[in-house]
């Protein structure tokens, strides 16, 4: 069953879901560690004119500060940047070079090794 499956999984679908999901988590945990910085004293603390509710910091460890917010939207920008940047590496620039771009394989999936 793992080797019919196997073959049968939208791989790009998959990665693409799972880098977006490690993405969200990358944002999530920065808020927490930026937020125990502040707790040390390693960070400083400055609110934001808004209130966030209280469930944003139990889920998402978005609290209100601009630190805590600011690292999050740095971090953020970091992950779709580099997507961006892979897909210009990738595809943009090698069509602006004359160049054949990266493709897909058309080959089918090698089964059992």
């Amino acid at each position: 069953m793992v080797f019919w499956l196997h073959a049968k999984l939208p791989y790009k679908r998959m990665l693409v879901l799972t880098g977006v999901l490690v993405g969200v988590v990358l944002v999530v945990m920065i808020g927490g560690t930026a937020l125990t910085f502040q707790d040390l004293g390693w960070l400083p603390r400055h609110a934001t004119p808004f209130t966030l509710p209280g469930w944003m910091g139990a889920w998402f460890e978005m609290y209100s500060t601009w630190e805590t917010l600011g690292v999050q939207l740095v971090a953020a920008m970091f992950v779709i940047g580099s997507y961006y940047a892979a897909e210009y590496v990738k595809v943009r620039r090698p069509r602006r070079q004359g160049q054949q771009p990266a493709v897909r394989s058309t080959e089918p999936p090698l089964v059992g090794t």
